[in-house]
């Protein structure tokens, strides 16, 4: 835009028009619609009626076009021919997502979803990275805008005392960005609280609005760079502003010195690059909590909200991006090499529905909905969605992993009853005791012999054993059911990474004496597992490290090659908390209570695994106050299973109970006694670093609760001792500060304040949870902390077969990384291209060589958007790699 210019020395004020759209908040989805639906319908109007209103911006999102559309379908050419001519500006995001809480694939797809829908309207979208109202920025942002083209962002949590109002952000791998810093005060408003708000219930007193920006532009020169000023008009849902052209021209008129545009951020940004300015370097995530500003609180408490949407959200991101999406490349490109059966059953086109779930799961990805700080009908909501994605995806998995199996040769093999053939989603060769649900044959006997592909017997030992009604598939039948022996079993088992294998079994039965005859025909006990892990009374040795249970619920580990001794795992905390959806709040008189009685008890011990049941008894208090814990308490019953495995590093632990009070905060501890300053997380693309002290928080406005992200790994050392935690959907985490540099990590946070005043029952969380996690005592690199998490959260899955011939062989890897990278995501874009997407996670360039189960036409690098930029080589199915320090790294595999 063309800046009029009066004198040599003239601020320029882009004044922006936008709402500020939270989809459901403290208002459902429905109920805030509505209010969509009648601001578009004026929006439209004042385009209409007023030539002189010029732009407006629908918050950097797409979502809400879908959103008004659904209900005003007559409006569409109306509206995308604003979009087209630049008046509606909109994206980039779909939704604008939290940064810490939602997996870096999911950023990915949102922006790419976003984009692609400004592109189909005949638009592009906003090229500003506009997350103006999300709780805090990960190390990776910079790079992830840059790889969409995007060399800017607005923004203004977790800045700490930052004063300026532009800088230069310098991500995780060097990737630099400008950034806006709006103010901390009144954010994304500060126009609109200068102009418009003080005459919402008044009729405007011209010469009052123009003393009030006066005194705006005056606040506003303290922190400005270069004279150049984003002025932004706009607040939580509220209308466009009519008004705007007359109250520009008055401004204009009486002021010097400033020259009052309706403008937008590309406009904006321009003018902003084409002035000189100095720009302070900030490198990193932007996590510190508020020192001062009415608004700019950080408000890190949300990772641990209303924990079944948590929960939920980290495992539909696994199941979409680490197997739905994986499998669907898989089972297309073997077609181009493989002549598999026609299968009636196989559903087709699977693109469309993956779209489908993505779209229930990026509806769930607005920061009010993930971060867990609405209203309990909104969070409800929240978990319909999550279903539905689980829905879609586990049946898409069910039918594709069918259509797979039914094409890998399973005749020959040593078993003569039945195969699996055995899915390993996860990227790690696994070589360890894996736990497995098999469907088998109805049979009172339970004396199986299974073979690996090679024939070689395969250990195993029987935890558990039902009946279940299978549900046959059989589109073009009518429904059947199949009653199954279903029982978990635990085997030790050479998988290939991110492939498959081919296990066999014989179903020995016994069979009974005939009339008259003295002896079986044919006699088969029941299998029994030999040998044991025990090392001394509750002690047991894996061979990588022993572990001794303590009368009182915890337990020491000693890692058996270095000696180092770790002594009290496993501790429960809980504390009084009178917070609410964005806050943990203590009392002013708070009482720690830590778990000290308990049940122990040996379950399952054999040369494979050792299972023990530990029964938790906790006294806590009913409910809390800002003052204090109430005196009258409730036994709090916490059930953990803790499962060791032969030749593991790994405690494996699954931990419930029925929560029976409110206003607290239950987390499991963990004392390292590490001789370490810093500590690391997996968030978005990384393993973060985070200093293990915090600082200048004694005197900040914001109450420090000394907590990080954590996307499912916590990895803490030093010279000698290491310990990595990695968890389901349990993203709030603390190492204490004090001598023992405790691991505490949040089970889930009971609150009974609702944003607005609402009445809800969801945040007390008065029902029963579930929590898995894992300690590794294995040192781990950062990469290796990443797989290992990534492959905690993956099952591992097997599929029934009969003996049959097929085109596939008994063993698979569809992509070998042998670098130490972490693999993201494999997915199929069209029908010749497919994105396999890795990341480095060290501080170091890594070198990696990629093996793929079939020959690429060509090899692309491309960006974040799936665009081309190097063709690096073709015909091949090998692929060299040197990746930097932090890098993501997106490859476009061709091949029709």
């Amino acid at each position: 835009m063309k800046l009029k210019q009066r004198r040599s020395k003239m601020k320029n004020l882009h004044i922006i028009s936008h709402t500020h759209w939270d989809r459901e908040w403290y208002e459902e989805f429905q109920e805030y619609r509505i209010r969509l639906v009648r601001m578009v319908d004026g929006l439209l109007e004042v385009f209409e009626k007023n030539p002189e209103y010029l732009y407006f911006h629908f918050d950097g999102q797409t979502i809400v076009l879908d959103d008004y559309l659904a209900i005003r379908p007559e409006n569409r050419e109306k509206l995308y021919g604003l979009i087209q001519q630049g008046k509606i500006i909109v994206g980039p995001w779909y939704v604008m997502p939290d940064a810490f809480l939602v997996s870096g694939e999911s950023l990915v797809k949102n922006l790419q979803r976003g984009i692609k829908q400004a592109e189909k309207i005949g638009a592009k979208a906003m090229k500003c990275g506009y997350v103006v109202d999300i709780f805090g920025f990960n190390n990776q942002m910079p790079q992830l805008f840059k790889g969409f083209d995007i060399d800017n962002a607005v923004l203004f949590r977790g800045i700490s005392d930052y004063e300026k109002d532009a800088f230069a952000w310098k991500g995780a791998d060097n990737s630099e960005i400008l950034v806006f810093k709006i103010c901390e005060d009144r954010s994304y408003s500060n126009f609109y609280f200068a102009a418009r708000w003080p005459f919402e219930k008044r009729a405007m007193d011209k010469d009052e609005l123009v003393q009030r920006v006066k005194q705006l532009v005056e606040l506003s020169e303290k922190a400005n760079t270069n004279d150049v000023y984003l002025m932004l008009d706009g607040v939580d849902h509220i209308d466009a502003c009519e008004d705007l052209p007359e109250i520009i021209k008055l401004l204009n008129e009486n002021t010097q010195d400033c020259n009052f545009v309706h403008s937008t951020m590309s406009s904006f940004i321009e003018d902003f690059k084409s002035k000189d300015a100095k720009l302070e370097k900030i490198e990193g995530s932007l996590y510190s909590i508020a020192p001062k500003g009415l608004n700019s609180v950080l408000l890190k408490n949300v990772l641990s909200s209303i924990i079944q949407i948590k929960q939920q959200n980290d495992y539909c991101e696994q199941l979409i991006t680490r197997v739905t999406q994986p499998l669907n490349s898989v089972v297309e490109l073997c077609k181009k090499d493989y002549d598999f059966k026609k299968d009636s059953n196989e559903v087709k086109n699977r693109e469309a529905l993956i779209e489908e779930a993505w779209t229930y799961l990026l509806k769930n990805h607005p920061h009010d909905s993930i971060c867990g700080c609405s209203i309990t009908n909104v969070h409800l909501d929240n978990l319909c969605r999550f279903r539905q994605t689980a829905s879609i995806c586990k049946t898409l998995n069910k039918n594709m992993t069918s259509v797979f199996a039914c094409n890998v040769n399973t005749n020959g093999l040593k078993g003569k009853d039945g195969a699996f053939v055995v899915f390993n989603f996860a990227q790690a060769q696994t070589d360890e005791v894996v736990i497995l649900n098999l469907a088998m044959p109805m049979a009172n006997q339970r004396s199986f012999v299974f073979y690996d592909s090679l024939g070689n017997e395969i250990p195993y030992c029987i935890l558990d054993s039902k009946v279940e009604n299978q549900h046959i598939y059989n589109y073009n039948a009518l429904i059947d059911f199949e009653p199954k022996n279903i029982i978990t079993v635990a085997m030790r088992l050479s998988l290939s990474p991110m492939g498959y294998t081919v296990i066999s079994y014989d179903n020995r039965l016994t069979v009974m004496p005939p009339n008259y005859s003295y002896a079986y025909e044919a006699l088969f006990p029941p299998h029994r597992q030999g040998g044991s892990m025990k090392a001394g009374h509750m002690c047991f040795d894996t061979g990588k490290i022993t572990v001794k249970f303590n009368d009182n619920g915890t337990f020491n580990v000693t890692v058996n090659d270095t000696k180092e001794v770790f002594e009290d795992l496993h501790i429960f905390e809980d504390s009084g908390d009178d917070g609410d959806g964005y806050n943990f709040m203590a009392p002013y008189k708070n009482q720690l209570i830590y778990s000290s009685k308990a049940q122990v008890s040996l379950v399952e011990d054999n040369g494979l695994v050792c299972v023990v049941n530990i029964k938790n008894f906790m006294d806590v208090p009913v409910h809390t106050d800002y003052q204090a814990r109430s005196c009258e308490t409730v036994e709090q019953i916490i059930n953990t299973q803790v499962i060791l495995s032969k030749n593991s590093s790994k405690i494996k632990i699954k931990t419930a109970l029925e929560n029976k009070a409110v206003n607290h905060r239950m987390r499991i501890c963990f004392p390292s006694y590490i001789n370490s300053k810093t500590f690391y997380t997996k968030t978005a693309f990384n393993m973060t670093q985070w200093d293990i002290e915090k600082e200048n928080w004694e005197t900040a406005k914001e109450t420090e609760t000394f907590v990080n992200p954590n996307n499912g790994a916590v990895l803490l050392f030093d010279e000698n001792r290491s310990i990595a935690l990695y968890s389901k959907g349990l993203y709030e985490v603390e190492v204490t500060e004090d001598k023992s540099h405790t691991v505490a990590l949040t089970l889930f946070r009971s609150f009974t304040k609702e944003v607005a005043g609402a009445n809800g029952y969801l945040g007390k969380a008065q029902t029963e949870l579930s929590f898995e996690y894992c300690l590794d005592f294995e040192k781990r690199s950062l990469n290796e902390a990443c797989i290992e998490a990534d492959s905690f959260k993956l099952d591992t899955i097997a599929v029934a077969q009969s003996l049959h011939e097929g085109v596939l062989p008994a063993e698979m890897s569809f992509v070998k990384e042998n670098g130490g990278v972490c693999l993201s995501n494999f997915d199929r874009i069209s029908d010749t291209e497919y994105i396999l997407r890795m990341y480095n996670a060290q501080d170091a360039e890594k070198e990696t060589d990629i093996e793929l189960f079939f020959k690429a036409d060509e090899i692309y690098l491309c960006n974040l958007n799936n665009e081309p930029i190097e063709k690096l080589c073709e015909n091949t199915d090998k692929i060299h790699l040197n990746i930097g320090a932090k890098k993501i790294v997106s490859l476009m595999l061709k091949k029709n």
